[in-house]
């Protein structure tokens, strides 16, 4: 089995998934996409999900960063990144959905934007700010103000550092939440005014080297043709789940799934499958053939279309 991660490099969350393929010792292909929209090599796989990054392990996509974890920790027999469970698993995801939006906030202030800007998508400032606007237009978000922003940075920066007295969060090995957090924080850490900040918290410093110093694994440079050459060539493999369907649904309905916060674009197939932990859909075009599309429960809506 090949992986793709379809990414760009100013990404947070694709630096969570990357620094995971290194953790993992994972051999892998590296995509560039566009950081902004659209982006339509990669919609033929997708069917148009917005957000970034995105795995493709042959013609199975994952979108997702929670998904994408366990799934590459599957793909690699690691029984460690979700042994804390419950707790660590709502850590990442107070970090996947707050802390990021803190420290986007503070990265988006107008003393930072510039420079923000110009990381992600140099001499492109007007694209950048329709495309983020488009991104969250109907975001569930609440906005934040720079200040509250600050704020809040400082409280959870004092309670992590206080906590961490071992290598990593729960002990000497990492976990989904030392990936999560770390990735917010890295954000943070790419900006010359913005990196000031975690300089007071020593710990915090010490923790973020230890997870960077795992680095990105072993890759090699693809693009977006070979990617979907590759999903063409290799038959799409349906994963044993246990099924749990929502009441109202079977297998076989057309349906849509939408993220609920932000980048709210519908990824419209086929129900292959539906579990405790994610939905699966099946769709076909003809530069891809049939691919596999994962998406988490939690996070996501999925509504049957009546007409296909």
């Amino acid at each position: 089995m090949t992986i793709f991660l379809h990414h760009y490099p100013a990404s947070s969350f694709a630096e969570k998934v990357r620094v995971l393929l290194g953790y993992l010792k994972l051999e892998w292909q590296s995509v560039p996409i566009e950081p902004i929209a659209p982006r339509p090599d990669l919609d033929l796989l997708t069917g148009g999900y917005r957000r970034t990054p995105v795995l493709q392990i042959d013609s199975n996509i994952y979108c997702d960063t929670h998904l994408i974890a366990r799934t590459l920790a599957d793909h690699a027999f690691d029984e460690t990144l979700f042994a804390h469970g419950f707790v660590a698993e709502r850590i990442s995801e107070w970090a996947d959905h707050q802390l990021i939006d803190v420290c986007r906030t503070l990265n988006m202030r107008p003393e930072a934007i510039s420079d923000t800007i110009e990381r992600i998508a140099p001499g492109k400032v007007a694209a950048f700010k329709k495309d983020r606007a488009a991104l969250f237009k109907g975001s569930s978000k609440q906005k934040l103000s720079p200040e509250t922003a600050l704020a809040f940075l400082t409280t959870y920066l004092n309670q992590l550092n206080n906590w961490l007295d071992n290598a990593f969060m729960f002990g000497k090995l990492p976990s989904i939440a030392d990936f999560s957090v770390y990735h917010c924080l890295w954000s943070l850490a790419q900006s010359p005014l913005n990196s000031t900040l975690l300089y007071p918290y020593a710990n915090v410093c010490d923790w973020m080297e230890r997870v960077h110093a795992f680095g990105h694994g072993l890759f090699e440079d693809s693009d977006a043709q070979e990617a979907i050459d590759h999903a063409f060539d290799t038959f799409p493999e349906l994963p044993f789940v246990t099924t749990l369907l929502l009441p109202g649904f079977q297998i076989g309905d057309y349906v849509k799934v939408t993220p609920v916060d932000y980048g709210c674009v519908s990824v419209v197939g086929e129900l292959l499958a539906m579990s405790a932990d994610q939905i699966i859909v099946g769709r076909e075009t003809d530069e891809t053939g049939g691919v596999i599309c994962h998406f988490p429960i939690s996070g996501y809506e999925i509504r049957k279309l009546e007409e296909h």
